[in-house]
């Protein structure tokens, strides 16, 4: 009786000294695997927001060099008074730039020429009502306004808008309207992988740019509570390489997300990309209770094996 009890004991005292081993080793595992997959995730992101920032400003550039090349070009065709010449160049920009519309208005006559051939009058189409006219009156460069719903068709549009000077007087401005959707197809792609995906917000927390059309111009829990964090420090979270710029928030449903964001050209847009947290926490899981599994296995064989050795 005597020999079966301490043979016990000391099979008993050898398993909890290898329990204790293994979960400190598990233990040590884990935090390096989850701290390695965190910084994976960071530079990963970090990467992904730098590129659609990128590819966001050169494609809001290329709109805006496009409206000025137009510009000038109408500015060179204000004496000929051939209508036909002018609505072929609104046609060409339109097509050449994926323009929706581009609308073309003046100041004196207050008459607007459109890219699909129509001249409208001031009760069809009131400038002094129309922001983008507006706003292209009180500056001397290309702007951008929006976004906003079309009065043509509907969609979420931004409108690249710029003003025409013959003279040095104001005669009228041009000003096009691009697609948000087809805008999001083009630029949020850069941003898109099985893990993660790119929305542009405004400060508000406006969704402006979303590879899911129906989201655009709205707002929903997970964009509120990004705006939140960001408001509380834009300095620091729109600076994507500041350290801890990367941050945890959580949708309506509870589901945790990590997201980083960067500052654009236009104070009015925020680019951030977002990753499900359970896309790097899960398999960092997975492996610890492989491990865990792995080790009672273990365990109990050492223990059978030392009880019969004893």
């Amino acid at each position: 009786m005597k020999k079966s009890s301490i043979s016990l004991k000391l099979t008993l005292c050898v398993g909890v000294l290898i329990v204790i081993v293994l979960a400190v080793a598990s233990t040590i595992s884990y935090f390096d695997s989850k701290n390695n997959t965190f910084e994976l995730l960071e530079d990963t992101q970090l990467k992904t927001v730098e590129d659609v920032v990128m590819t966001f400003d050169n494609y809001g550039k290329s709109r805006r060099v496009a409206m000025e090349i137009l510009a000038k070009e109408i500015e060179k065709r204000l004496d000929k008074d051939d209508n036909e010449e002018i609505f072929t160049l609104l046609e060409s920009f339109k097509e050449a730039f994926g323009f929706e519309f581009i609308f073309l208005g003046f100041e004196n006559s207050r008459k607007v020429f459109t890219s699909d051939r129509k001249i409208l009058d001031s009760e069809a189409f009131n400038l002094k009502n129309i922001a983008w006219y507006k706003e292209a009156k009180n500056t001397t460069k290309a702007t951008v306004c929006g976004p906003s719903r079309s009065d043509i068709n509907g969609k979420a549009v931004l409108t690249y808008a710029i003003p025409i000077y013959k003279d040095g007087n104001f005669v009228g401005a041009v000003g096009g309207d691009y697609s948000l959707g087809q805008f999001s197809k083009d630029v949020l792609a850069f941003g898109k992988s099985i893990s993660t995906y790119a929305v542009v917000y405004s400060p508000e927390g406006e969704i402006m740019f979303h590879e899911r059309p129906e989201l655009i111009l709205t707002k929903n829990q997970l964009s509120t509570n990004i705006a939140n964090v960001i408001n509380s420090d834009s300095n620091h979270y729109l600076n994507p390489r500041e350290e801890n710029a990367l941050f945890k928030v959580a949708d309506s449903k509870g589901k945790d997300y990590r997201v980083l964001c960067s500052a654009t050209i236009n104070p009015k847009f925020r680019v951030c990309t977002i990753t499900q947290d359970e896309f790097f926490t899960e398999p960092v899981k997975k492996t610890l209770f492989k491990q865990a599994l792995v080790g009672v296995i273990a365990t109990l064989i050492a223990l059978i094996l030392i009880r019969i050795l004893i």
